[in-house]
């Protein structure tokens, strides 16, 4: 039978944490019956989807008693923090099977997570927003990563992040900074476009660790990176490029500007970074990619089934992820994940056995 799928990258334990290898790369004619993959896949037959494994169907969410909410809110799309106004910079999407970068999920594990979850051709999958934020505190306008860019490859879509920043009524010219939560290249896309910089007044920020890595001269993409990008204008030193005599570097926990601080997060990327945003005594956090589905945080976790695949270091990023969640939790604090939905923040809510997730709306 022949037929088109696309297989995210295969993820094979090793004592160093996952390693990722190319399977079929995406959208290409495989032979189904003589090729294989230990991660969910699609098969487009007919017209219509089908997989392997069990389908999920998107139902109502467990309920739940919520505290009295902080003072912290989200109104109309932005976010007040204190001051502070954040709003969401949505680029794009990629929704792919519930259990794609799980893979010691089952079908069960969504049951009260629904919200999450997407019907596409008749079966749950999961949405992963891409963009990035910006925040109007005082006499800063201040992005936080600038999404995956014009020319996203599939399962990546782009190209709408130029519309909602000009929908927040500033100019390019006003942002005073970037900070960027790693350099994977759906967090980098905007940050040029045609070799020049999009954001031409902005001290751009990194963490040293992920600059080392991802500028290096004699950096490459590993298959699966090639696969899902296009590395001769995707890079991370070619996308920085124009903006490289604008970049500042920190490491670890740091104070970067008034009324935002690095946390230390390494793990996804060597230089992972969780954002904590201050102001008028309230906080709240951009966790960047240390989680990429709200369950992280809110879920025990006790099989390992919220363990995400594509780490760097997946011993650290297990550690960063606890060290994080135990801040989210025991201070109450509104976040917001590089990829959950629509960009909306939310909170963790109830205690141990029984958390789950309060958007805010």
């Amino acid at each position: 039978m022949r037929c088109s799928s696309w297989r995210p990258s295969a993820c094979a334990r090793s004592s160093n944490g996952p390693t990722c290898r190319a399977v079929a790369g995406p959208w290409q004619s495989a032979d189904c019956s003589t090729t294989s993959c230990d991660m969910p896949w699609l098969l487009l037959v007919s017209g219509s989807w089908s997989r392997p494994d069990q389908v999920l169907t998107p139902g109502a969410g467990r309920g739940n008693t919520q505290p009295p909410r902080p003072n912290s809110v989200q109104m109309g799309g932005s976010m007040k923090i204190g001051d502070a106004v954040v709003d969401p910079l949505v680029d794009g999407e990629m929704v792919v099977p519930a259990d794609a970068f799980y893979p010691g999920q089952t079908a069960a594990d969504w049951r009260g997570s629904e919200q999450f979850l997407e019907p596409v051709f008749g079966e749950a999958m999961h949405l992963y927003t891409l963009g990035g934020f910006v925040i109007r505190h005082g006499d800063r306008v201040i992005v936080v990563d600038t999404g995956v860019g014009v020319h996203a490859t599939f399962p990546f879509v782009g190209g709408g992040f130029r519309s909602a920043f000009a929908a927040t009524g500033l100019r390019r010219d006003e942002v005073t900074d970037v900070v960027f939560t790693h350099l994977h290249v759906d967090h980098i896309g905007w940050t040029s476009v045609d070799g020049k910089a999009f954001f031409p007044n902005a001290v751009h920020r990194v963490d040293r660790r992920d600059f080392d890595l991802y500028c290096a001269p004699d950096f490459t993409f590993n298959e699966v990176e090639a696969a899902y990008c296009t590395p001769e204008t995707d890079a991370p030193g070619v996308r920085l490029g124009p903006v490289m005599d604008r970049i500042e570097l920190f490491e670890g926990d740091d104070e970067l500007l008034p009324g935002l601080s690095s946390i230390e997060a390494s793990g996804h990327t060597p230089g992972e970074t969780v954002l904590r945003l201050t102001s008028a005594g309230e906080s709240g956090l951009f966790l960047g990619d240390t989680v990429h589905t709200a369950p992280e945080l809110y879920d025990e976790n006790a099989r390992g089934q919220w363990n995400f695949c594509f780490h760097h270091d997946e011993a650290k990023a297990l550690e960063s992820l606890e060290r994080i969640r135990r801040i989210v939790i025991d201070e109450g604090l509104p976040v917001a994940g590089a990829h959950f939905p629509g960009l909306q923040w939310g909170r963790v809510t109830g205690s141990a056995g029984s958390r789950t997730w309060e958007r805010l709306d």
